[in-house]
């Protein structure tokens, strides 16, 4: 009887979630003429105000681009999948949020509605989901547009696999399930916040990871084996495991040992142990590292920066913390030291 009332529960949780998403939707005919055909150009980038390739992954050859301050998408060929009268758009790996006022418009790669969410703020979380902001509080929606749990969260944080995610509030970070019940018995999800609770990015480590440790010794300290994401000749890219946090190691030949040179942070509410994270603003990596940080165009996106911290102390001086600032925020960061620490493209 009693998982007969917990299953009616959850699924008058889901009706009662989605329809307060629904509650101001919009629906795209099915006679709608998009994409419009417009004049083809030789360069989209000298067409439009900015042009930004949205990930290969979600949809190959179309590109977010903003002319005279509102933002669209358009494919190679410039047909237009939208009208100009975005305020901005935010992605992840499957859907994206196109902004006007308050409200965000979220849509699959094939253009079709998902939901409608009313929010200060939407931020991507973990691969498929989305956090909204209201009232400085956070609610997550899952890519089918149900709200799992209410606005509630300082922060949110998950696996890419997306098997549980990690939620912050009331001074303490804790793992629940995709239907928002907290979870006491999942041995990941339990390290995973250790993780976010117990361990700060200094100049050469994260927690027990330390720069210059090899494979043996992460896989110890770890208790748990990595996960080979490439393998090049010198060069290789770990992560974690999908069912743990974005973090990826890359572990390199260059000193004539296979060492830990580089460690890649990417999941929200990790923070440095000046307090800088994923979502931090340009003017608080300033305040926290002051005339130590060097800003550096990003060699592969024109909106984008590059801010080294680089340390003074003569012993430090081949270590760097790089932060990508992108969009108005710390959009991911690394530690590590030289060569591998300027390295643009994975291992080069």
């Amino acid at each position: 009887m009693y998982f007969k009332l917990l299953w009616l529960s959850i699924v008058l949780s889901f009706i009662c979630c989605k329809s307060e998403v629904k509650e101001n939707t919009i629906s795209i005919s099915e006679e709608s003429p998009w994409p419009i055909t417009q004049d083809e150009v030789s360069d989209l980038s000298k067409a439009y105000d900015q042009c930004i390739p949205l990930k290969k992954s979600m949809i190959p050859g179309r590109f977010a681009v903003e002319k005279d301050g509102y933002w669209s998408i358009v494919d190679e060929k410039n047909q237009l999948y939208f009208p100009f009268e975005y305020d901005t758009i935010i992605y992840n790996s499957s859907l994206f949020a196109l902004k006007k006022g308050l409200e965000y418009e979220v849509y699959d790669t094939s253009r079709n509605f998902i939901m409608a969410i009313k929010g200060k703020e939407l931020r991507p979380v973990m691969s498929n989901f989305f956090a909204s902001v209201k009232n400085e509080k956070l609610a997550l929606f899952n890519p089918n547009g149900f709200m799992i749990r209410d606005y509630e969260f300082d922060n949110l944080s998950g696996p890419i696999d997306e098997s549980y995610f990690l939620g912050f509030k009331n001074g303490s970070w804790a793992a629940y399930d995709l239907i928002g019940e907290e979870l006491d018995s999942n041995a990941r999800a339990t390290s995973a916040v250790k993780f976010l609770t117990e361990y700060k990015v200094g100049l050469k480590s994260y927690g027990p990871l330390q720069i210059g440790m090899n494979k043996t010794q992460i896989e110890s300290v770890l208790g748990f084996n990595l996960t080979e994401l490439y393998k090049g000749e010198t060069c290789s890219i770990y992560s974690l495991g999908n069912d743990f946090l974005d973090v990826q190691l890359m572990i390199n030949s260059t000193v004539g040992k296979a060492l830990l040179e580089r460690i890649y942070i990417k999941t929200h509410g990790i923070a440095t142990k000046s307090g800088i994270g994923i979502g931090s603003l340009k003017e608080d990596v300033l305040d926290a590292y002051g005339v130590k940080i060097e800003e550096m165009p990003n060699k592969y996106d024109t909106l984008a920066q590059d801010l080294f911290y680089v340390p003074s102390d003569r012993k430090d001086r081949n270590y760097r913390l790089n932060f990508l600032y992108k969009n108005g925020k710390i959009d991911a960061y690394s530690i590590g030291r030289l060569p591998s620490i300027e390295y643009v493209e994975g291992c080069f």
